[in-house]
């Protein structure tokens, strides 16, 4: 690191790949991610799924969080425009 300091990369803090869409989206990533943030622009509740957890966002809300590592994600949002990133 800079002046002899350890170089330290917190996970979860880059992003690796940015969605905006109003359709249900399933994306798999051939590293382990382990961040995920989503707003949802639309007047219907979205759901995420994650590690089998499913995150519901509700409308005009956001969300963002850090999990244990995943390689893929599904977003089920027929219809609701949301915009989407993913971290590794």
């Amino acid at each position: 690191g800079r002046d002899g300091a350890a170089w330290y990369h917190q996970r979860g803090t880059v992003t690796i790949d940015y969605i905006n869409s109003d359709t249900n989206v399933t994306k798999s990533y051939p590293n382990k991610c382990y961040g995920f943030s989503i707003v949802n622009d639309g007047s219907n509740d979205i759901t995420a799924v994650i590690n089998g957890l499913t995150i519901t966002v509700k409308a005009n809300e956001s969300f963002d969080s850090l999990f244990k590592p995943f390689t893929s994600i599904a977003i089920n949002a027929t219809n609701t425009p949301y915009r989407a990133v993913i971290k590794e």
